[in-house]
């Protein structure tokens, strides 16, 4: 079988690029690091992490509130996979460990939320390295909660910019970058798609409709919006854990009541519209990064729907400053 060959199209002709590994290991990983999120959709914590018994390359915190442990080879990796449990279980047996690094990162009222949803019993390993050997492969398959990236860097003869591939082993990545779940997990709340969220299926008729199309508003928004279901509301996000509206259904009023956020000087009150809740507690009020809900949108027509819409844009655009 051939190997892959490489090619940068400009200006209509195909110009080769060359594959090869980087010249050391810590440059392998100061590329990662430097873009962990979009690379593999992870937040970085620590650099070089040490703990009793070793010093991991990477540590992190992904999307679905887990751990991270990421071992890089510049080149082949013999014990890689060996390194990365290793690590994992570490931390899996002494969470205190690593749980202070995260509090001392996300602060107190994102800590919290991670807490409500961490596991700390399901710490992700991500092996990076050039190369596979057989006995690699063989561990990935025996193994659990294990992902095998292949990178290479791309170069043209005579260039300094270069580009990066990456490769998911057996072929693919997990989808939207985050892996499938682990086989002895439960699946994710979150998701972008349909929402559990169990009020939602005794909704019928008009408000059913209206619910349809704030969902719908919420995602036109931006590809970054997310939903988390909780026992008494749903959580809108657009950077997990971080909210920047709730939203409960009263069947009895037949209304939809979105909580949100906004600077209490900078938004006009005409007729309790949105309803000043600053003084009280209602469900979901927690948003994270010390946010919390002051407004409440009660939706109870297409009319209100509509009104609501500049706010609930205005929200999202506040959350993400």
């Amino acid at each position: 079988m051939r190997a892959p060959k490489y090619f940068r199209l400009r200006d209509g002709r195909a110009e080769k690029l060359t594959a090869h590994a980087a010249g050391l290991e810590r440059d392998i990983q100061n590329i990662f690091e430097a873009d962990l999120e979009p690379l593999l959709g992870v937040r970085l914590l620590a650099s070089e992490y040490s703990f009793p018994g070793g010093r991991m390359d990477t540590l992190g915190l992904d999307k679905r509130n887990r751990l991270v442990v990421i071992e890089y080879k510049r080149h082949s990796a013999p014990k890689i996979i060996q390194q990365a449990r290793a690590y994992a279980k570490f931390l899996e047996q002494n969470p205190q460990e690593s749980y202070r690094l995260v509090k001392r990162k996300l602060g107190d009222d994102d800590f919290g939320s991670f807490v409500e949803h961490a596991n700390p019993k399901d710490v992700r390993r991500i092996c990076i390295a050039n190369e596979f050997t057989e006995e690699n492969r063989a561990l990935f398959e025996e193994s659990k909660n294990i992902e095998l990236v292949l990178y290479q860097l791309l170069r043209r003869d005579g260039m300094e910019d270069e580009i990066l591939t990456l490769e998911w082993v057996p072929n693919k990545a997990p989808d939207g970058i985050l892996p499938a779940p682990s086989r002895d997990t439960k699946p994710p709340k979150r998701s972008k798609g349909e929402i559990n969220y169990k009020p939602m299926k005794k909704v019928s008729g008009e408000q059913k409709a209206r619910l349809d199309a704030l969902l719908a508003f919420f995602r036109s928004l931006g590809s970054d919006v997310e939903f988390e279901e909780k026992k008494k509301y749903c959580k809108v996000m657009h950077q997990p854990p971080r909210a920047f509206a709730t939203f409960v259904l009263t069947n009895s009023e037949e209304k939809i009541a979105i909580g949100v956020h906004f600077d209490l000087n900078q938004v006009e009150v005409i007729e309790g519209f949105p309803e000043d809740v600053s003084g009280i507690t209602p469900a979901g009020k927690n948003l994270g990064g010390g946010r919390k809900v002051n407004y409440r949108i009660n939706i109870r027509s297409d009319k209100n729907l509509e009104r609501a819409k500049p706010l609930l844009r205005r929200a999202y655009e506040e959350a993400k400053r």
